[in-house]
This record gives C-alpha cells, structure tokens and sequence, in this order.
C-alpha cells in the first residue's frame, strides 16, 4: 500500500492526462484527499482537502475526481489493484484484544481467531495468540506497530517469496550450494523454484537481498574502467609496480602482462631484467635503489647500465646530500621517495636536484 506524509493511499483514480485524485487515511489525523500528477510510477500530491469524517472525505473525494473529469473531458484509466484478499495476519507478541490490531475504517478485520494460548503457527518458526483476516494488505507500519506478522499463504507475500526463490534458487544452483544448505528446490514439473518448508521469510529475504547485493556489484566491476583507465582520463600517467603487485611473478612475462591487460604506461622495479623487458614493450621504466650504504650507492650505474632505465627513484629521500651526488652523476631524472613526512623534506630534495618527490602521505600532496 503507498504512503504519503503518514497517511496510507487507500483510493485513487488516475485520468489520462496524467492527472489524479487519492483518498488517504492516517491512524491518528483523520483523512484528506489530494490531487496529483504522475509521470511513470511517481506521483507528487497536492491540494489536500483535510477531514475528520470519512464520509465526508469519501464524498470529497468522488466530488472532486467527477468534476475534473467533466471539466477536462478526461478519461479514467486502469490501475494496478492489490490481489483480492483475504490477509492473514499473526499476533505474536500479546493476546487479541481491544487497541492490539488495526482498525482502520477502510480496511476492518474480516476475521478474528482468538488461541487459547500462545500456540506455534502450523508451517512457520514462531508462536502467536491469534490471527486477523484483512480484505486489503496492512502496511508495513501497521504490522511494525502491532508488531503483526504476515501470513506466508498472503497473495502479496506468495508473490514476492515465489520470485525470491527465483533468484536463490538459481543462485544455488550455481554455486553448487549442497542440498542441506540450500533454501529452494526446483520442481520440473512446474519449471520454477520452490522455498522448502519451515525455511523462513527472513531467512529467504536474507539471502535473497545478499544476492543482489553480489549481483549490483559485480555489474558495477563491470561497468567501472580500469583505474589505469581512469587515470588517463584524468590526465595522468599509470604506472604498476612489478614489486608490490600480488600475484605477478619475479620473471619477464610479468611485463607482458601489465602491457596487455593492465595497460599502463609504466613500471617501477628493483628488478633491472623486468625492466629490460618493460624497456623491449615500450613501457616507461624507473629503477628502484635503496641506498643504504656506501656499496650500494657504488653499485648504482652497474644496475642503470643493465637496464637502461627512463628515471631512477632513490631511497630513502632525506638524504640531500646523496640525491645532489646522484643527480649528478647519472645523468637521468631522479625520483626520490621513503621517509618523507613534511613540507620541508620535500622542499630540500627538489633544492637538492630531484624530479619529484613520491609519498604516500596525502596531507603533502595538497600541502606542497
């Protein structure tokens, strides 16, 4: 049942011009009538005429929709009606009795079953004191407010389980999920999913919402471009780093495959044989160095001679008196990155020759 402003929508006439009247009914504030206009399925209501009798709003309500349609010679046009009842309805939380149930005066109870005590439901996991038949479907507001539960024979209900159990069920089957797990079985007789019994509506809601769920994201994967994609449309430059990157390996196809399927435009590597590689591919490549010591500065151009690399990056970056050594001696731009936690180191490695500055601390990226 729709709602608008708290008030439940229990009459309405649509024309087809697009124009309509509803009649609503609130639990506390009586009943008022609107026009509205809808485009697909959404409608916006206004000029509320507001009662305190529902005679007089029902009267209201049929004045206003037979003099439009004379006035605009429209016609009135088929909507989509709830199924005819009736509706079951468990009280599962007290007895039946006066102010426990709904009352509206559109939708009264057709039916009332009164247990001598708190007796388990025939076919589902909980107790109840009672049931109520309805000739309409209650909202979810009046079953949460009389904390009601439906019954799973409900047309509405049986509607929503039958293609709840479409989707798990073909979702178990495709998961190979093992019988004595799944909600669902297939009857081929019927060609359609069936929920087992004593299964749920909240374990079958469950799982079926968690389908969805993985369904919408794997769409959205598949919609979503590649981020090195999206940095290039962003005006940047994709680099992959063969060392940091799970699952790629220390040998050569590794380059290959960045290439093909990650489509960057670079890779960083301590590694000079993948760079050479990347090098052969037409990829960027910039030779990582972490300069420890005295040794591993002097072994610097032996690994720049095996590779030939584009940039060097050097490690740690707070050492501006090796980055200005090593600008000046490899002849090559000079990237220098590790270690880096303000303004001020930034400021003395590019003082002391380097390119750039690579950090992983997003404060100096909007700071320098």
């Amino acid at each position: 049942m729709e709602e608008n402003q708290g008030y439940v929508i229990r009459q309405s006439v649509l024309f087809d011009n697009g124009r309509g009247f509803a009649l609503g009914e609130h639990p506390r504030e009586g009943f008022v009538t609107w026009q509205f206009t809808q485009e697909g399925s959404r409608r916006d209501y206004y000029w509320g005429h507001y009662h305190s009798d529902p005679q007089m709003a029902e009267a209201d309500y049929r004045n206003r929709a037979e003099d439009y349609q004379r006035r605009y010679y429209v016609r009135e046009i088929e909507q989509e009606q709830p199924k005819p009842g009736p509706y079951k309805y468990y009280s599962t939380q007290r007895p039946i009795d006066i102010g426990t149930y709904p009352q509206s005066y559109f939708n009264k109870p057709i039916h009332m079953t009164v247990y001598t005590g708190r007796e388990q439901v025939e076919g589902e996991a909980f107790r109840a004191w009672g049931d109520l038949s309805y000739a309409q479907p209650l909202t979810e507001r009046e079953m949460e407010d009389y904390e009601l539960r439906p019954s799973r024979d409900n047309p509405d209900l049986r509607e929503r389980m039958e293609r709840q159990a479409e989707v798990v069920g073909q979702w178990e089957d495709a998961k190979h999920i093992p019988d004595v797990k799944r909600l669902t079985w297939f009857y081929p007789d019927f060609g359609s999913y069936v929920v087992k019994e004593f299964v749920t509506l909240e374990q079958l809601a469950q799982r079926a919402d968690s389908v969805e769920r993985q369904r919408a994201a794997a769409e959205r994967k598949q919609k979503k471009a590649p981020i090195s994609r999206q940095m290039k449309e962003a005006g940047k430059l994709a680099f992959v780093h063969l060392d940091l990157t799970q699952g790629l390996s220390s040998k050569d196809v590794a380059a290959d495959f960045v290439k093909e399927y990650a489509q960057a435009d670079g890779v960083i590597s301590t590694r000079p044989a993948l760079l050479c590689r990347a090098k052969a591919l037409g990829l960027i490549t910039v030779l990582r160095v972490f300069l420890v010591d005295s040794l591993s500065l002097d072994n610097l151009n032996k690994q720049i001679a095996a590779c030939d690399p584009d940039l060097i990056e050097i490690m740690p970056g707070v050492m501006p008196k090796v980055i200005r050594q090593v600008c000046q001696t490899v002849r090559r731009p000079v990237i220098t990155g590790g270690m880096i936690s303000d303004k001020e180191d930034v400021i003395a490695a590019l003082s002391a020759g380097a390119l750039c500055v690579s950090t992983s601390c997003e404060e100096l990226w909007q700071d320098v």
